[in-house]
């Protein structure tokens, strides 16, 4: 009879050890850390992730898990150290070297007082501060305005361009400074992905593609007769930019100087995020930026003018 006991007793401490140990494969992977990443897998660069070459642009995934406000702060970039080139250095905006202005040390709320530039007349209607830190010429300090403002925006929230050069459908390579000029105004360029010897399309593409904005750079002064030209192209007419009429004109003058070329910048960002540039005179930009440069703003230099 003890025997039996005994046997008995084992028997139902090895099934309640075969349970337990049951219940802990069962649960293990479940609870089991995540494996490394393999270093292969490279995250996908901002263009590689947020454009898609045969279909129409996609949202940042990380913006999936994030709650937008409209009124909420601001995110700050992570390029909100990088430096800013002074004016002559004309290598693009965000190349280090010795003599150049750091963003973070002239951030203010986006106040900067352009030094013999702006009179108080003009700064009290620009909403300059009279305590901000003084930039060293119009070109660093719309320079520098541009970053801050779209600074601010979310990734999420940035527009699609499209940009053709004069020749009709040639548009640009993401080397070129036509593609560093779209994205210094806050945009995605829809052509980005494309090869170097692809990049003639065709208005049904453009179409696909469906710009939130359009830039047609012409050889000559831009006028109201080439504005109707590509406007009525097929397919166009049902592009956003096109429903909202977000389509810029620029004569081929504005792209040969850095003063020039940041009037196209502030035209297009204004153009885009009108909000964030509200209290920004384009005519007073365009003034002080010529007069920097020393030279008059081209005739007909954009359709719709400033």
């Amino acid at each position: 009879m003890y025997k039996r006991f005994l046997i008995l007793l084992f028997l139902i401490f090895s099934l309640f050890l075969g349970g337990c140990r049951t219940r802990i494969l069962e649960d293990g992977p479940a609870s089991a850390p995540s494996a490394a990443p393999s270093p292969e897998a490279r995250p996908e660069t901002p263009e590689e992730s947020l454009i898609d070459p045969d279909g129409p642009v996609q949202e940042d995934p990380a913006s999936q898990n994030r709650i937008f406000d409209e009124h909420a702060p601001a995110d700050i970039l992570d390029n909100r150290d990088r430096l800013l080139h002074t004016e002559g250095e004309g290598a693009g905006l965000y190349t280090l070297q010795e003599d150049s202005l750091p963003a973070d040390r002239i951030r203010d709320g986006g106040d900067l007082t352009a030094r013999q530039t702006v009179d108080s007349q003009d700064a009290e209607r620009m909403g300059i501060s009279d305590t901000a830190p003084a930039a060293e010429s119009a070109l660093t300090y719309y320079t520098v305005l541009l970053q801050d403002r779209l600074g601010t925006l979310f990734e999420c929230k940035r527009l699609n361009l499209y940009l053709e050069m004069p020749e009709d459908h040639l548009t640009v390579f993401r080397t070129s400074p036509e593609h560093a000029l779209i994205q210094e105004c806050g945009l995605y360029d829809v052509s980005a992905r494309l090869l170097e010897e692809n990049l003639r399309v065709d208005d049904g593409w453009i179409s696909r593609k469906n710009p939130d904005i359009m830039v047609k750079v012409v050889s000559g002064p831009a006028t109201s007769r080439q504005m109707e030209d590509f406007r009525t192209r097929p397919g166009l007419p049902e592009t956003a930019a096109l429903k909202s009429g977000r389509v810029l004109l620029v004569s081929e003058s504005m792209l040969t100087s850095p003063c020039r070329q940041t009037i196209v910048k502030l035209k297009i960002a204004a153009m885009a995020y009108p909000d964030l540039f509200a209290d920004t005179d384009l005519n007073q930009a365009s003034r002080m930026l010529m007069e920097e440069e020393g030279s008059p703003l081209p005739e007909s230099a954009l359709y719709p003018s400033l």
